[in-house]
């Protein structure tokens, strides 16, 4: 599955998952928040705290998201 794929199976399974798990955020700010991931599994520049987020999003669909992104790897030098 390409990461384009993977952004469209995201938007579906959120929208299933805000049915049955409603945001208390709003509707405004949970879009903006489900818009920024789709561009960042789009380009592929997903952190470890974002696969955390989308985890259980994807495990409702019964997708293991480990399976198909790895995080982007941050090097930092001191």
């Amino acid at each position: 599955m390409n990461n384009s794929e993977l952004a469209d199976l995201y938007m579906k399974l959120s929208m299933r998952y805000e049915e049955e798990f409603p945001v208390e955020c709003g509707f405004e700010i949970a879009t903006k928040e489900r818009m920024n991931m789709i561009d960042k599994i789009r380009v592929g520049s997903l952190s470890n705290k974002d696969i955390r987020t989308i985890d259980p999003i994807f495990s409702y669909g019964n997708v293991d998201i480990s399976d198909h992104i790895k995080p982007k790897k941050r090097f930092l030098f001191f």
